[in-house]
């Protein structure tokens, strides 16, 4: 990777702009300049091309993944900032509304309906439109309901405004998406977990938000959405998958794209053109990734694709499960046995460090994973990592401190 350039970010603000922009800025030119300079004379019915795999992977990683790291990461910090607060509101909308636990609990139920909705829209979406679309699409809809849950007069509407902060958070795999795709395959697995190193310390920065503006939870859903906001602003930055422009035939704009990076990684791209045909085959077939991902019954045709997709789908579910699951009872654990049944009764402040403390754990966790990785594959660090989770959860049956904090 070259040494950072002492104009560091607004080169990369330029450079991680959308390639489909038809300005005239001297970036653009400099990006038109590159694709023309890879082009070479060859004999008459002779044209050298080279694949978008093969583009990626000479571009490298450098600073336009960090750059786009940052940016397609900031969506990890924001959804992890609406999940995290769901553990938290469970008694200051009691007390606001007069409402019961049991309808309480329908403010995390509404977030998660909204995200099994907004993974198969924004998944349709991004295939169909592009990845950079479905970004914006999905930080827009986190930060214009995540602000309006704040001001929600009634219980209903705050509960239908969560909804759609959950269709947001459901389709926040599209920018997961449009980092990988920019990644070369040395870097594909390490480069994922530092995307979702932005996920834990999101949680961090939540549970000691809530700790500094609790009770008031109206407050804290307000400023909770400003990094959402933050994100739409940004928008015009981020680029375009070229591996998606090429699926739709977009050639130009998807070399203006790859030879963006590569001037921001100081590298080169391959001598020739970028095929309009060439897409590499996948594990799973040769088909692209559009139209092997934007209709679930596609994932449920028999073969190999179905078999990994239920597992992948189980693992993802029972993981879930498992994680939301601790983030809850780590704050119905800290309230105090007398506090039970008594709606108006406000967390104390210590249930937000215990919350601190688990998000806190979930950073060497990330570590862990990053280094298991090169030493014993994706498959063995899942196993040895769930088993560690299994074992220390367990432990909880056997906390003292645990069933004397939460216990009847």
């Amino acid at each position: 990777m070259r040494d950072a350039p002492t104009t560091l970010l607004p080169e990369l603000l330029h450079v991680t702009s959308s390639c489909t922009d038809d300005d005239d800025t001297p970036a653009m030119r400099v990006a038109r300049r590159d694709v023309d300079e890879v082009e070479r004379d060859g004999e008459d019915d002779v044209v050298v091309e080279y694949s978008v795999d093969e583009g990626v992977e000479s571009i490298g990683f450098g600073w336009f993944q960090i750059a786009l790291l940052i940016l397609c990461g900031a969506t990890q910090l924001a959804d992890a900032t609406e999940l995290l607060v769901l553990s938290l509101l469970n008694n200051p909308v009691q007390c606001a509304f007069g409402v019961s636990k049991g309808q309480a609990a329908w403010l995390a139920s509404a977030v998660f309906a909204g995200m099994l909705c907004g993974a198969y829209v924004t998944g349709h979406v991004s295939d169909q439109h592009g990845r950079r679309v479905g970004f914006g699409m999905t930080t827009l809809l986190v930060a214009s309901f995540g602000l309006l849950s704040a001001g929600a007069p009634t219980f209903e509407l705050l509960v239908l405004a969560r909804f759609f902060v959950g269709m947001g958070v459901g389709g926040a795999n599209a920018a997961l998406a449009l980092f990988a795709e920019y990644l070369p395959n040395s870097m594909r697995g390490r480069g994922l977990i530092f995307f979702f190193f932005f996920f834990s310390v999101g949680g961090v920065l939540e549970a000691g938000l809530a700790y500094l503006v609790m009770p008031d939870w109206r407050a804290l859903l307000f400023i909770t959405a400003l990094p959402s906001v933050i994100l739409v602003l940004m928008y015009p930055f981020v680029p375009e998958s070229p591996r998606f422009l090429v699926v739709q035939g977009r050639i130009d704009e998807a070399e203006r794209c790859l030879a963006k990076a590569a001037r921001c990684n100081g590298a080169k791209l391959p001598v020739g053109r970028l095929s309009r045909t060439r897409l590499e085959p996948k594990r799973f077939g040769a088909q692209s990734i559009t139209e092997i991902t934007s209709e679930v019954q596609r994932l449920l045709k028999k073969g190999v694709l179905r078999q990994l997709s239920l597992r992948l789908w189980a693992l993802f579910f029972f993981m879930a499960i498992l994680y939301y699951a601790l983030v809850q009872l780590t704050v119905s654990l800290s309230i105090p046995p007398a506090s039970k049944g008594h709606e108006c009764e406000q967390v104390p402040s210590e249930a937000y460090w215990h919350v601190v403390v688990m998000t806190s754990g979930e950073l060497p966790g990330l570590i862990a994973a990053s280094i298991l990785l090169d030493l014993v594959g994706r498959r063995w660090t899942i196993a040895l990592l769930s088993l560690l989770t299994a074992f220390f959860s367990l432990l909880l049956i056997f906390d003292d401190s645990a069933g004397n904090g939460g216990g009847e």
